[in-house]
This record gives structure tokens, sequence and C-alpha cells, in this order.
């Protein structure tokens, strides 16, 4: 394993700690802040449940939508980000991708369509090799 490969991992093990510290300690601090709150005004423990929830549903919010942000970059930065500009995630519309039907079979371009390559939602082949 190289200094980068090593670094990477590194970097993937304390974010998993961060955020998994992240997860449990912050609605631990609001249940405690919400019971301390209720010892002052000597009421029975509803703002630490309620202030423990609303940290939970919080921190819950902020890893979903970190994660999305984070693949969306990971989907922008890598080798198949051929997406036609302005269009949606999933929706399809990739630059260079061929449907089947607009393809007959041996007439793909070359640089196009990759053997096996999956193009709209379906696999093309190369049937003209022998090669499925």
């Amino acid at each position: 394993m190289d200094l980068r490969e090593r670094r990477d991992l590194n970097n993937g093990l304390d974010t998993g700690m961060s955020r998994a510290m992240e997860l449990v300690v912050t609605p631990l601090l609001f249940a405690g802040a919400g019971i301390m709150l209720d010892r002052w005004l000597d009421t029975s423990p509803v703002f630490a449940v309620v202030l423990g929830v609303l940290a939970l549903i919080g921190v819950s919010y902020m890893t979903w939508f970190r994660y999305e942000m984070e693949m969306r970059e990971h989907d922008r930065s890598g080798p198949w980000a051929t997406r036609a500009a302005g269009a949606p995630p999933g929706s399809g519309a990739s630059l260079g991708a061929v449907s089947p039907g607009e393809v007959a079979q041996g007439e793909v371009a070359q640089g196009e369509v990759a053997q096996g390559e999956v193009a709209s939602g379906a696999l093309l082949f190369d049937t003209s090799r022998g090669v499925a």
C-alpha cells in the first residue's frame, strides 16, 4: 500500500469516526441541556426529550444532505460524468449515449459507446465479433 492509498484510508476513517461521534454526542448534549432546563424550570423531562429529538433530527438532516452533496461531487468528478449540461441526475440524458433504437447492429461510431457499456438504460454489445 503506497502513501497515497494509506492517506486516503486514514482520511476516510477519520471522517467516519467524526461523523459517528457527531451522531451520538450532539443529541446527548442537547438532551443534557434539556435536563438542566427541566431542573431549572422544575418540569418533567419534556425539554430533554424535545431537545434530544430535535438534535437527532437536525444531525440526521445534515448527514443526509452532506452525503447527497458528496455523491453529486463524486458523480461530477468521475470518468462517467458525461451528463448533458443542466440535465438532472438519473434522467438518462448523456453526451455520447446512444439508445438501442438509434443504432443498427454494428453501426456504433468509434468512441460513442464501448462494448458492453450502459447507454440509456440498455446494454449494447458488439455482436459482430461473436462477443456478447
